[in-house]
């Protein structure tokens, strides 16, 4: 794990898995050129990474980069580690937003 060095950020599994999949790619870059040079700080949770092992094992993510393997994803998980400072989820909100449908058919009613 890394100090922290730059401006934090969140990354939504989509970038990883990109940065995975296409190792020339943007996404790719952003980890070489600014989390690993230090110029940014990576903030992942266990959540994150789960999404992230679970997503590169898919069959269809598979079958469109036969590239990754199991070795590469648990290299580049590694690499993610080393790079980012591990953060512990806030606590979900005790309230939800019901959905559209939901609040207009409760109003229809009265």
């Amino acid at each position: 794990m890394s100090q922290p060095g730059g401006p934090g950020v969140v990354l939504d599994c989509m970038v990883f898995v990109q940065a995975a999949s296409r190792p020339g790619g943007p996404a790719a870059r952003l980890f070489i050129e600014f989390l690993e040079a230090g110029n940014l700080t990576l903030y992942v949770s266990d959540a994150v990474l789960a999404e992230v092992r679970d997503v590169l094992g898919r069959p269809s993510i598979r079958a469109k980069n036969p590239a990754i393997t199991d070795d590469r994803v648990e290299a580049f998980l590694r690499r993610i580690d080393q790079a980012a400072q591990r953060i512990e989820p806030a606590a979900r909100p005790s309230f939800y937003l019901p959905t559209p449908g939901a609040i207009s058919a409760r109003y229809q009613d009265h």
